[in-house]
C-alpha cells in the first residue's frame, strides 16, 4: 500500500496560512481537503545546516531519534527503563563494533513513567541533545542540556513550552526549516493531516515554537514518522511505516514542478516486512555520517540497518544495508530514542 502525501501549506511569503493556533497551544484546523494529490502552495523545507544526511527525529511510543550527550560528537541513544521510569543514556564507544558498539547505560534522571512521549532534539541551541516529554495532560517540556554529561546533573531544570498537545497523535523532531534549531512535525490526531510548528530560534517557554500551519496530507494511516535525509540531497525527508509494515521516505523537493514553481514530493518503499520489530528510530550508528535505522526485535535485540549510503530513486530498496545485530535485552525499555 502507498501513502498519498501531499504538500498543502508552506511558510513562505505570498502564502495562505491556514487557521493558526496561538502560541504555546497545539491545536491547527484542517485545510478544506481536494480530490487527488496535488500542491497547494508546496511546501519546502529548509537546506539542512549540516552535511547531506542529516539526521531530524523521530516519534511515536519509542521516542525520538539520537542525538549527543556525552559531547564525543556521537549519537547515543536515549531509553526509559519499562519497569521504574529511570531515564537513562547509552553512549556511544565511537566504534561500531557490534554487541560493543554501545556503552552500559548511564542513569540521568527518575520518575519518567507518567510520560506518554519522550524523545530529543535541539531545542537550546547548541550542539548537545535535550529532551523533549509530553505527559497524559498533554503539557510539552524541555529539560536542556546542562552543558555536561554528569549522571543526574547532565540535564538542566525543565521549561513547559506548549500545552493541547493530546490534539497530536504522531511528533517528531527535526531541523525542517534549517536555521539550526529543531522544529516540530506532528499528525492531528484522526485526521489526515500534518503540520509543522517551527522553533522561534529561542528556547523561551511557551514562545519557543510557533503556531502550526499545515504542510502534509495523506497521513491518516500512518504508524510512525522520522525525520531524517533519506535521499541525501541536503533536505529532510519524511521516514515512514506503514500499517503493511513497509517502510517509506517522502520527500519534500521530489516531483514534477508546477507553474508557480512548487512540487508535490515523491515517495519511495524502502522496505517491507517491518513488523519483526516493535520500535524504530533513527541514528548515526557506524560513525559514516550518514542515517541509519535502528530497530527493536520482538525478541529484545536491537539492530541496525545502515545507509548504504547511496541514494538511487530507480532502486530505493538498497538503500539500507542487511541489518546488525548491536545488544540483546532491549525489551526492558519502553523508550528507545
Amino acid at each position: 500500500m502507498q501513502l498519498k502525501l501531499r504538500h498543502v501549506a508552506a511558510a513562505a511569503a505570498a502564502i495562505t496560512l491556514v487557521a493558526l493556533a496561538p502560541a504555546g497551544q497545539a491545536g491547527a484546523q484542517a485545510p478544506d481537503k481536494n480530490d487527488g494529490i496535488a500542491t497547494v502552495d508546496g511546501f519546502k523545507p529548509g537546506k539542512a545546516v549540516a552535511a547531506p544526511g542529516e539526521i531530524g527525529t523521530r516519534s511515536a511510543s519509542s521516542g525520538a531519534s539520537s542525538g549527543d550527550f556525552t559531547g564525543d560528537h556521537a549519537f547515543d541513544i536515549l531509553a526509559r527503563q519499562a519497569d521504574n521510569g529511570t531515564l537513562k543514556v547509552y553512549p556511544h564507544s565511537r566504534a561500531f563494533d557490534g554487541i560493543r558498539t554501545y556503552r552500559p547505560a548511564v542513569p540521568i534522571n527518575y520518575g519518567w513513567s507518567g510520560f506518554r512521549w519522550i524523545g530529543q532534539g535541539r531545542i537550546n541551541g547548541d550542539a548537545l541533545a535535550d529532551v523533549i516529554s509530553i505527559d497524559q495532560d498533554g503539557t510539552m517540556r524541555v529539560c536542556p542540556h546542562s552543558g555536561n554529561f554528569n549522571g543526574t546533573a547532565t540535564l538542566a531544570p525543565q521549561s513547559v513550552v506548549g500545552y493541547g498537545w493530546n490534539v497530536n497523535d504522531l511528533v517528531a523532531f527535526g531541523d525542517l526549516t534549517g536555521d539550526g534549531f529543531d522544529d516540530i512535525v506532528a499528525r492531528g490526531a484522526g485526521t489526515d493531516y500534518a503540520y509543522l510548528y517551527e522553533h522561534s530560534g529561542v528556547l523561551d517557554g511557551l514562545n519557543t515554537f510557533k503556531a502550526p500551519i499545515t504542510i502534509l496530507e495523506g497521513v491518516r494511516n500512518t504508524v510512525e514518522i522520522n525525520l531524517a535525509d533519506i535521499t541525501l540531497d541536503g533536505y529532510l525527508d519524511v521516514l515512514y511505516l506503514e500499517p503493511a509494515d513497509t517502510l517509506g521516505v517522502f520527500s519534500f523537493v521530489d516531483g514534477p514542478v508546477d507553474e508557480n514553481g512548487n512540487t508535490p514530493g515523491m515517495q519511495w518503499d524502502l522496505g517491507y516486512g517491518w513488523s519483526t520489530l516493535n520500535a524504530i528510530t533513527v541514528s548515526e550508528v557506524n560513525g559514516d555520517g550518514y542515517p541509519d535505522v535502528l530497530g527493536r526485535r520482538r525478541n529484545g535485540e536491537l539492530v541496525v540497518y545502515p545507509h548504504s549510503p547511496t541514494w538511487n530513486a530507480n532502486n530505493p530498496l538498497a538503500t539500507l544495508q542487511s541489518p546488525v545485530l548491536l545488544g540483546y535485552g532491549w525489551n526492558t525499555n519502553n523508550v528507545i530514542s
